[in-house]
């Protein structure tokens, strides 16, 4: 992770999916949590992979 964004956007979402687990009274475990870490970790770093990819094709090409 290079940038403090990502690792906060990863602990409010997991923090989220806590809580909601916790609401319809299924309370995460520890090795649940780590899933659910895994999980938004995953997602957030392919989602900013496919961005950056995005964002690389419409650069215009420079000319020398």
């Amino acid at each position: 992770m290079k940038t403090p964004g990502t690792l906060l956007l990863i602990v409010v979402l997991s923090a989220a999916s806590w809580v909601a687990f916790y609401m319809v009274s299924l309370p995460l475990d520890v090795p649940g949590t780590g899933v659910v870490c895994g999980f938004w970790l995953a997602l957030v770093l392919l989602v900013k992979w496919i961005a950056s990819r995005r964002a690389a094709a419409k650069k215009p090409e420079r000319s020398a």
